[in-house]
């Protein structure tokens, strides 16, 4: 299983690949009528990987920073299918709501849709499309969109122990309305990942929401310090490596 978080500032855009299958859970933001993270980084980034569909887009929900980029992927890149919590919103074939229960398999790898689920009814961030990765009872990724406190209470209360995770990308970029204690009990990831731009408007991730994960065990990371994270997940463990240190630059040095 490969997963690559990609920086594209203060959005989400994550790409997990396992044999010959292609998902893309968000698309980054639009920062003006002519750029968007789609086309600048998306795009570029699942073509120098040989990468030439994508059989299922997730676009968790309908805020800019997570489905900005959603034009120019689509544009550029043929998709299967799009799943999503706003299908009103989006005009494209193949369209279908996430729909909690929801899963498939490829190349030995189950993916579960948790949450939304149709009779909660919950709005906005807390509507936001979860997926989860697994092999057998060994859970791998946790994508999490923006769900907040709310969501999360629900999602602890239906799979307890089954939200464990070896990587989570956190919810809603690392901020102090989601990541509550019982949630990131439960899900106990071994690396948090933070989709956060670099000095941010928002301070996204707080050190406290940090600091939550590590004394869990977890290994904090952010697009905003490391650039894009990539991971390769098989029977050997887990390796790593983020764009920062593999590609450094002088101007990186003093990077804090």
């Amino acid at each position: 299983l490969h997963v690559a978080l990609l920086d594209v500032g203060q959005g989400l855009a994550a790409v997990v690949r396992t044999g010959r299958y292609t998902l893309l859970f968000d698309t980054g933001p639009q920062f003006g009528p002519d750029f968007n993270a789609g086309d600048a980084v998306v795009v570029p980034w699942l073509h120098q990987a040989g990468i030439k569909k994508v059989d299922v887009l997730v676009l968790s929900h309908g805020d800019n920073d997570h489905s900005g980029g959603l034009a120019g992927v689509l544009e550029s890149v043929p998709v299967e299918r799009l799943l999503t919590s706003v299908p009103e919103r989006v005009h494209a074939k193949n369209v279908f709501a996430c729909h909690a229960g929801d899963h498939w398999n490829w190349s030995g790898y189950s993916f579960t849709l948790l949450h939304p689920d149709a009779k909660d009814r919950l709005p906005g961030n807390n509507a936001s499309c979860v997926l989860r990765v697994a092999r057998g009872d060994r859970g791998i990724l946790l994508l999490t969109g923006d769900i907040e406190r709310e969501a999360e209470q629900l999602l602890v209360r239906r799979f307890a122990g089954d939200l464990r995770a070896t990587i989570i990308v956190v919810p809603h970029h690392g901020s102090r309305t989601s990541s509550t204690p019982a949630f990131v009990e439960a899900v106990q990831p071994r690396y948090a990942l933070y989709p956060a731009g670099f000095r941010n408007r928002f301070g996204f991730p707080k050190q406290d929401i940090m600091q939550r994960y590590q004394q869990h065990g977890a290994i904090n990371l952010d697009t905003g310090r490391n650039g894009a994270l990539e991971f390769v997940i098989d029977e050997t463990g887990v390796r790593f490596s983020a764009h920062r240190l593999s590609a450094r630059r002088f101007w990186h040095s003093r990077l804090h």
